[in-house]
């Protein structure tokens, strides 16, 4: 038994016993779910803790009907228990046994409040204001981690995001809706020499973006076709002072054309143009080895492989480079039990890293897993 439970605890036991027992109609269910917030609500946080394991432990066939009435996050045991407190069978069950468990209830109200706080956070629709901003978070570049051998071991890594600032229900966006395409996007790349005792990150690059993204333009698609844009404004820098910095400043258009054939084969083709905006820092003569012109092809099937490549040619057309990325799904390549891609990447050419824009470097294969393609 648990330990200041008191006679809560016996008519919680009770209604168990009834459930269990098959008499589990509408009524008896909510003033069972009433019994056991009832119950959470009395108890310390230690005693919440033993009070489901007791009943999960002692009644495991009733696990489900527990998970439904009272589940482990605090918050939401407070919120259910608000909810059901509205109710009149739910109310005269909470009167009851306000009245005769007074004396062992060992919460606070100072103990409380953080509890309540966290649940008021909650919106009218039951949305917390972390699940809101986590809805609005979307892909943005690929996702992967992969090692490979030139020279030295090292790793490459890369991870981007892109954030929606305006609520899509808002009466900003209701009212204009190509608002909703505003976004704040950040891109890392790294690379990371594996080889060195110390195992420092060789060059990271780092490129915050603000811009309008629109992956599918009804009046210019049609069945088959999706015809998107993306424009904006981004930095990008390595984040060192000195003679290592780097950094450079871009406006920038990306249509895309998207196709699906009767295959299940999807083909892409993203080109973006961008024009430079003030001085570069530390690299003046970047434009001569990057240009300002960027070439992606993707290739690939929802549940299959994948292909792409970024072509990149200088304003001297002996700068550029090459790099080829090859993606399939880790559940088909292994089990069910896996998610993300068996990622496979080459490059070769100019400026892998800003840091070395300038430099040729020997042609590199790596081997790793993707989350995003």
């Amino acid at each position: 038994m648990v330990a200041g439970r008191g006679k809560i605890g016996a008519r919680v036991q009770a209604q168990i016993h009834k459930i269990k027992s098959g008499v589990h109609r509408k009524r008896q269910f909510r003033t069972s779910c009433a019994l056991f917030a009832a119950a959470q609500s009395s108890l310390s946080r230690k005693g919440r803790v033993e009070l489901i394991d007791y009943k999960c432990r002692v009644f495991p066939g009733l696990v489900p009907l527990i998970t439904a009435c009272l589940l482990p996050s605090c918050q939401t045991v407070h919120g259910e228990a608000d909810a059901l407190a509205s109710e009149p069978e739910a109310r005269a069950a909470s009167a009851t046994e306000s009245e005769s468990t007074e004396g062992d209830k060992i919460n606070s109200p100072s103990e409380s409040k953080p509890e309540q706080a966290v649940t008021q956070q909650r919106s009218s629709d039951g949305v917390s204001a972390q699940d809101r901003i986590l809805s609005r978070l979307s892909a943005h570049e690929p996702l992967y981690f992969a090692v490979g051998f030139n020279e030295r071991t090292n790793a490459k890594f890369q991870y981007s995001f892109a954030y929606s600032f305006l609520n899509p229900e808002g009466e900003l966006v209701t009212g204009t809706p190509w608002l909703e395409g505003i976004h704040f996007g950040f891109s890392q790349t790294t690379i990371w020499d594996l080889q060195s005792e110390s195992a420092p990150f060789l060059d990271s690059t780092y490129r915050p973006a603000l811009f309008w993204r629109d992956q599918k333009i009804e009046r210019w698609s049609r069945e088959g076709l999706s015809i998107g844009m993306e424009t904006g404004i981004e930095h990008e820098s390595n984040g060192k002072g000195g003679v290592d910095s780097r950094s450079v400043n871009i406006a920038y258009a990306k249509p895309s054309w998207n196709w699906r054939l009767p295959s299940d084969l999807r083909i892409a083709v993203e080109p973006k143009i961008w024009a430079y905006l003030g001085e570069s820092s530390g690299n003046s003569d970047i434009e001569d080895f990057r240009g300002n012109f960027n070439l992606r092809l993707r290739a690939y099937r929802d549940d299959g492989f994948g292909i792409s490549s970024d072509i990149r040619i200088g304003r001297d057309s002996d700068h550029g480079y090459l790099q080829v990325d090859w993606t399939y799904p880790l559940r088909k390549l292994l089990s069910d039990d896996f998610e993300g891609f068996l990622f496979v990447q080459y490059f070769n050419g100019w400026g892998e890293s800003i840091i070395v824009y300038d430099q040729k470097t020997p042609s590199q294969v790596r081997i790793g897993f993707a989350l995003i393609r």
